[in-house]
């Protein structure tokens, strides 16, 4: 017994243009000018901010796609931390 194709009712067209626009990053990635500077990242506060790991996560990824558009590739590690206040924040230091 043949098994029902589960995208059978899915339809394709190329009616709908590609998108042109780019995404952009809010963080300042170019400003790591050389290996070793860091900085770091706060989560906001309030009910509804992030938390530090969320922070962290989404730094990741914009880190990830900056640094594969440079010839060569910038790579960073970022880790969250306690500053000298022992509040949890993100730092990010560029590695390559």
């Amino acid at each position: 017994m043949a098994e029902k194709d589960p995208w059978a009712d899915q339809v394709f067209t190329d009616e709908v243009p590609v998108p042109t626009d780019t995404r952009t990053t809010d963080y300042p990635w170019d400003k790591f000018t050389k290996v070793g500077l860091s900085t770091v990242f706060y989560p906001d506060e309030g009910k509804d901010g992030d938390t530090t790991k969320q922070v962290k996560n989404r730094i990741d990824n914009s880190l990830r796609t900056f640094g594969k558009k440079k010839d060569p590739a910038w790579k960073f590690t970022s880790r969250v931390v306690l500053d000298e206040n022992d509040k949890s924040c993100v730092r990010i230091w560029r590695i390559e």
